[in-house]
Order: structure tokens, then sequence, then C-alpha cells
């Protein structure tokens, strides 16, 4: 959408490839291929990926800004899980403008609010819990800087609409680099901790907490404490 004289947000949802994994069109999508249904899985993102390259195509034929964005990992893969396998996804943009290369901005999944209201030119697009990352999106956005965050946090329990039962509620918080995780253990008196460094242990083998702390993993692990409580 035009950054600075607004428009309007598109918001597309593929429910694909998800259980109970129907097979797509039989033909055809894209043109000339079938679909035999040995793995509808595999079937599935095919057909996903088709469907996203023409849509993504088009979008920015029509000067859109394109956000493609997903909600957690893969079934047996981290999903339901507090690993960053499952609740690390990334972030895709497209459109004119939009600079290439990563970021590593802490992002959430509500920040994509305020992200959306920057880019249609809304001058109020910022609020306490969503913070938008317009600037990192665009090669022109220094124009466009709000603060990032300093850290995500993510909360698991089994209840909902009611306040969850501290014997059953599974947290983590992270930073950029570092990342504390606690789980109810019931066998223990307290809940099972875990410190990681994610920049060289991304996928969570080593827990710090079983060994001596550096004075900079004390830093991180008296910082995450504290933002847990709050």
């Amino acid at each position: 959408a035009d950054v600075t004289s607004g428009g309007e947000c598109i918001h597309v949802s593929f429910n694909a490839p998800h259980a109970p994994h129907n097979l797509p069109p039989p033909a055809n999508e894209p043109p000339g291929v079938t679909y035999p249904g040995r793995s509808r899985y595999s079937d599935l993102f095919r057909h996903l990926d088709w469907r996203l390259g023409q849509l993504v195509r088009a979008a920015i034929a029509a000067d859109y800004v394109v956000l493609l964005a997903c909600d957690n990992g893969t079934s047996g893969e981290g999903k339901g899980s507090l690993a960053e396998i499952g609740v690390h996804t990334p972030v895709f943009a497209w459109g004119r403008d939009v600079a290439s290369g990563t970021s590593e901005r802490l992002v959430s999944a509500v920040d994509l609010w305020s992200t959306v209201r920057q880019l249609r030119g809304v001058e109020s697009f910022t609020s306490p819990d969503s913070l938008s990352f317009a600037s990192d999106l665009l090669a022109s956005g220094e124009s466009l800087a709000s603060r990032p965050r300093s850290l995500l946090r993510v909360d698991s329990f089994p209840s909902y609409g009611v306040a969850p039962d501290q014997a059953t509620w599974r947290r983590a918080v992270r930073t950029v680099r570092w990342k504390l995780v606690e789980l109810p253990d019931a066998e223990a008196s307290e809940a099972t901790r875990a410190l990681y460094a994610l920049r060289t242990d991304p996928e969570e083998r080593r827990n710090l907490l079983a060994e001596e702390l550096s004075a900079e993993a004390r830093s991180a692990l008296d910082e995450l404490t504290a933002a847990l409580r709050a």
C-alpha cells in the first residue's frame, strides 16, 4: 500500500497444509500438474507455493507491500512446545522499496497491527502492546524508526478463558541472544528451568543452568528472571 497517503490492507489466511490434509485440486494448479496423493502433505505445500506465488506477484504489481507470516512450527517438530523451532517463525516481505537482507529484530505477531498502520500512513500507529517494525522493511525506513522490542514472552497453558493454573503454566522469555524457560515439573516443588545462549546454541541443547555461569550469562539470567516475574 502507499506508505504516505494511506490505502487498504488485505488479509489472506491459508489453512493448508494442515490436518486433515485434504487433496488439492486434481490438476492444473499449477497448470499441467496432477497430484497422485502419495504424500498429501507435500502435495498441499506444492499447491500452496503456487497459490502464494500468484498472490505475491499480483500484489506487487498493484504496488502493495506483502507480509507473509505463520503462527507456529510443524507438528512433530516443536509445535506445541516452547522451543524456538516451534515458536520462532520467519516473516517475509516483498514490494516497492522493501530492503533486501535480514533483520534480527524481535517481532511479535501483535506487531503486525502497528506495522500495517504505519505503512498505510496512519500517524498514530503505536500502542503499548504493538510495536511497528516498518523501519526494518523499507530501504528508506529511517524516518519510520520506532522503538524495537527488548524481549519476547511465550506462555502456554491448557486452560483458556480462565486464569492459568501455576502448576501447568509453561513460560519462556528471550532477548536476541538469551532465552529462559520455565516448565512445570510434577516431580519437583519448583519449575524446571533452562537458560540458553541462542546465538551459539540455536537448537537449545545446552542448559547453561547445569553448569557454572559466566558473568554475562548470570546478568542475562537476572534480566530474564525479572522479566518473567513482571
